[in-house]
C-alpha cells in the first residue's frame, strides 16, 4: 500500500488535510507520500497508537479508491465504455468502481504516466460530481 500512497500522492494529499485537519499544508510537504511518516504525524498529533493510525490511512486510501459513492457501479462503467473505445465491458467489470484500477489500467493499456491518468481520471469523474 504504501507504494500506492507514493504512486497518488498528490490527490492522497488532498485527502488527507481535508480529513485531519491538525495537519498542515507544511506537513504534508515534508511528509511527500511517505506513509509511514504521515502515520508518525498521526500519532504525534492525534495520540493515536500505530494501529490506529495505520488503520485510518487504510480509511483514507479505500475512501480515495472508491467509486461507488457517486453512482450506482454499472452507469460508472457503461459510462467508461463510452468514454474510452478500447476500453471494453469486461474490462470495465474488472475495474468495478475502484479509481486505482481505473488509473492503473490507462496506464498500463495507453503507456500514460500516473499524472496523466490521476488527470484523466479526475476529468472523467467530474462529470459525476457536478
Amino acid at each position: 500500500m504504501d507504494t500506492t500512497f507514493k504512486k497518488y500522492w498528490a490527490d492522497l494529499r488532498d485527502e488527507a488535510i481535508g480529513t485531519w485537519e491538525r495537519l498542515s499544508s507544511a506537513d504534508m510537504d515534508e511528509i511527500d507520500g511517505d506513509m509511514g511518516k504521515l502515520e508518525d504525524l498521526l500519532r504525534k498529533k492525534y495520540g493515536h497508537s500505530q494501529w490506529e493510525a495505520n488503520r485510518q490511512l487504510v480509511q483514507l486510501v479505500e475512501r480515495y479508491d472508491n467509486l461507488s459513492f457517486i453512482e450506482q457501479c454499472s452507469r460508472i462503467r457503461s459510462r467508461m465504455v463510452l468514454h474510452w473505445d478500447d476500453l471494453g465491458e469486461t474490462e470495465a467489470r474488472r475495474i468495478k468502481c475502484s479509481r486505482l484500477r481505473l488509473m492503473a489500467f490507462l496506464e498500463d493499456h495507453f503507456g500514460i504516466s500516473s499524472e496523466l491518468s490521476q488527470k484523466e481520471t479526475k476529468r472523467f469523474l467530474q462529470q459525476f460530481l457536478d
